[in-house]
């Protein structure tokens, strides 16, 4: 694949919930060390997070819409897809933070860890261009796959994150936040660096 077939203003949707794989080894490795702030019945429902990892729902679903190209969010985080998504493409991109999907545990934990949650392993949440992304968001939920659209592609090459009136501007991720944390080989065997890309034509 040569790059990804993405048209300008394509909406940027986002599926599920940001830094949930990195939070989960976080709380899976480090537990005690977090117990200590935090109590058991706010860590226990990450170890549920393990059920969202796989993208089968959200592949089930594009075979049957409309879209132009996807991205899975991993190594690098949700940053580390949008750039992806740009550089690939060729394309700029507009996204609003608020509107990316993050929970509570992810941002208390990667505050604990002093690591961003936005750069932080993101397995099982996926980025798609698309058209029409009320349609695409309202089949994935039917699924049962929550989704939001974040933003949109521009013809402009800036990749762009907006922070309420302040724009900020995506850079090639160079690690994954977990390394902050992490043994270089921990994160090597259990979180590999690639990042999946697909374009349209290519799902089978």
């Amino acid at each position: 694949m040569e790059g990804l077939l993405v048209k300008e203003q394509d909406q940027i949707v986002i599926t599920k919930s940001i830094g949930l794989s990195g939070t989960y080894a976080l709380v899976k490795e480090r537990y005690e060390q977090l117990h200590q702030r935090y109590s058991c019945d706010f860590l226990e429902p990450v170890y549920e997070y393990e059920k969202e990892f796989s993208l089968e729902p959200e592949y089930e679903v594009l075979e049957m819409q409309q879209w132009s190209a996807c991205v899975e969010a991993s190594y690098g985080g949700i940053f580390g897809a949008l750039f992806r998504l740009g550089y690939d493409s060729g394309l700029g991109l507009r996204v609003d933070l608020q509107s990316i999907p993050i929970r509570q545990q992810v941002i208390e934990v990667s505050e604990f860890f002093q690591v961003n949650p936005y750069l932080l392993h993101s397995g099982g949440s996926m980025v798609i261009a698309c058209s029409n992304g009320q349609r695409l968001c309202e089949a994935l939920r039917q699924k049962g796959v929550p989704a939001v659209i974040a933003g949109n592609m521009t013809k402009e090459k800036a990749r762009i994150v907006c922070v309420e009136e302040e724009e900020r501007f995506l850079t090639p991720p160079r690690r994954d936040a977990l390394l902050s944390c992490f043994e270089e080989t921990y994160v090597k065997e259990n979180f590999p660096k690639t990042i999946q890309c697909r374009n349209r034509d290519e799902e089978s």
